[in-house]
Order: C-alpha cells, then sequence, then structure tokens
C-alpha cells in the first residue's frame, strides 16, 4: 500500500497499525462462528452462513432475554460469546414467546434493529 509519505516514521507507523487492524478483523471470525454456534445451539437462530447478518442479530437480541449478562447484540464481541456459553440449552429461546415482531432499518450494510 503507498504512503503519503513513504519514508518517513509516520508512514511506517500506519502501515504497522493498519496490519494489527487487518489481524484483528481476520481473528473475529472464529468468534463469529461460536457465537452462531451457540444461537443454534439456543435454538434462537438456524442460520450459520458465516457472516453477521439480520438472522444472526436477530437471533442475539432474543438470547439476550435468556441472562442478566450485558452485551452488544449489534456486532460480535468475546462478551456475548461467554454470556452465551452461561446458558443452559434447556433454557433456550424455544421457550420465549415472540410478542412482537422486531423492526430493522440497513443503513450502510448495517443492520438496526429495534
Amino acid at each position: 500500500m503507498p504512503a503519503l509519505f513513504p519514508g518517513t516514521a509516520e508512514a511506517r507507523e500506519a502501515q504497522e497499525t493498519a496490519a494489527k487492524l487487518r489481524e484483528a478483523l481476520r481473528s473475529t471470525a472464529p468468534a463469529l462462528q461460536q457465537i452462531q454456534g451457540q444461537l443454534t445451539r439456543l435454538a434462537c437462530t438456524s442460520v450459520t452462513s458465516g457472516a453477521f447478518d439480520a438472522a444472526t442479530i436477530q437471533g442475539l437480541r432474543r438470547a439476550s432475554l435468556l441472562t442478566d449478562d450485558r452485551y452488544l447484540w449489534h456486532r460480535p464481541t468475546m462478551a456475548a460469546l461467554r454470556a452465551l456459553k452461561k446458558v443452559d440449552a434447556r433454557d433456550g429461546c424455544q421457550t420465549l414467546k415472540i410478542a412482537a415482531a422486531p423492526r430493522c432499518l440497513r443503513v450502510n450494510n448495517e443492520d438496526f434493529c429495534q
């Protein structure tokens, strides 16, 4: 990747930071697959596409009702994975009744649901 000011300390620092960011983004894929596996185990979703899509967000929202732990349901986090692992499969989403359908809005390829 060409730098704005090649050969400077800032350019090297920016390239190192960008490499760390790319590695961090690559490392979230296993966490997402594990989250989707936990959501399937709890019967909160049946979709395991490997992508963080609307079905995964809806599953995380439903699963958040099963635990007192607080986590962000609009992005895959390790806190969500830890909270999902604590829930017994017998207490999964199949025991919940859905009172209303969610309303979702897609903005810049991100889903925001209420």
